[in-house]
């Protein structure tokens, strides 16, 4: 008689969005879903692999994103319908930090079938900080977790927390008793994805050539969102980079590897180069594209990033410039002064 094989980790709370970087609107969260899923797929423990969704079209997408990093795992579906099935696995992931409905409807099922564990990946926006409060009245367990991928994160969802609770004890005069587990863990990339050997070598210089960059020049690359609020505001590197050109005698140039929410944005970056950097040669490329997200890395000398938003957490481009063998420079920012070491 056959048996079936025990499902590997957690069932994935699955849903397109959380896993997909063929998208307009590509943020960090959709890169850190995508790389972990594929992480999952090559190296969990042997088992099938489980998406908890809501029908066959959802499933399907799964499929093809596992099939796509390792062709020999398994899958297996548990629908919105059947609960109780998550149960045989023991632990529910969220690409987010769980919600508040999930607990209730475990209670209705049972509170020891399943943990709830979900990553934080922002902590700026209102329903991120309202999905914390929600769960300290919802029936969450002990044995529940949000994963904090840096200590800024661990920080902000503790301060958000401790409040809520003296709100709580204000109004009603008790304190919750109950409160989820904040692991720190960093988030991962795929480094052999970006590993500078000979064939990333070559596509590096190919795409130099292509934007007409002679050999000697030294390039600085920045990749991801183009945003003045939400990311980082490019006059500190324009003015550094203006500098750097006027000591050095080559020439400087900087790619800018990302996307804009409108063409104002983006006309505004290109603008504020010419402005403030004007002897540094500012070049725009689609960071959407996935041949460009490829071989940028190996087309650059030196990664920069200035970000001092609060929506930057973590920070994942300068994990994937270090393994693409690229010194970076970076401001002392959150999730990033985790990650770099200074002069190392």
């Amino acid at each position: 008689m056959a048996t079936k094989k025990k499902p590997a980790g957690a069932a994935i709370y699955y849903h397109p969005d959380g896993f997909d970087t063929s998208r307009p609107k590509l943020m960090g969260r959709h890169v850190a879903g995508e790389s972990f899923l594929a992480g999952l797929a090559r190296h969990a423990a042997p088992g099938p692999l489980v998406a908890f969704a809501k029908g066959r079209q959802p499933f399907e997408d799964f499929q093809a994103r596992v099939a796509k990093a390792n062709p020999a795992r398994e899958t297996d579906l548990i629908s919105f319908g059947e609960p109780e099935r998550l149960g045989e696995i023991g632990c529910l992931f969220t690409p987010q930090p769980p919600e508040a409905r999930l607990a209730w409807a475990r209670r209705r099922i049972g509170q020891r079938t399943f943990s709830l564990c979900g990553v934080c990946h922002t902590t700026a926006s209102g329903s991120v900080m309202q999905s914390f409060t929600d769960l300290l009245t919802a029936p969450l367990q002990s044995w529940d977790a949000v994963i904090c991928p840096s200590q800024s994160v661990r920080t902000t969802v503790e301060r958000i927390v401790d409040d809520y609770d003296d709100y709580l004890a204000q109004r009603v005069g008790r304190r919750v008793k109950v409160r989820p587990q904040l692991p720190l863990i960093p988030l991962g990339i795929d480094c052999a994805a970006f590993t500078p050997d000979e064939p990333a070598q070559a596509r590096g210089q190919a795409l130099r050539q292509q934007l007409d960059i002679p050999a000697e020049a030294l390039v600085f690359l920045f990749m991801g969102r183009l945003a003045f609020h939400g990311k980082a505001h490019p006059l500190p590197l324009y003015l550094a980079l203006e500098t750097a050109a006027q000591e050095l005698d080559r020439e400087v140039v900087l790619l800018l590897a990302g996307w804009a929410a409108n063409d104002f944005i983006a006309v505004q970056f290109r603008d504020g180069a010419r402005s403030f950097c004007p002897s540094v040669r500012t070049v725009l490329l689609d960071g959407r594209v996935p041949e460009v997200r490829q071989d940028v890395w190996h087309a650059a000398d030196i990664f920069t990033s200035p970000a001092e938003s609060i929506q930057e957490t973590f920070g994942l481009t300068p994990l994937e410039a270090m393994a693409a063998g690229l010194p970076c420079v970076l401001s002392d920012w959150n999730g990033y002064r985790e990650t770099l070491r200074h002069e190392e």
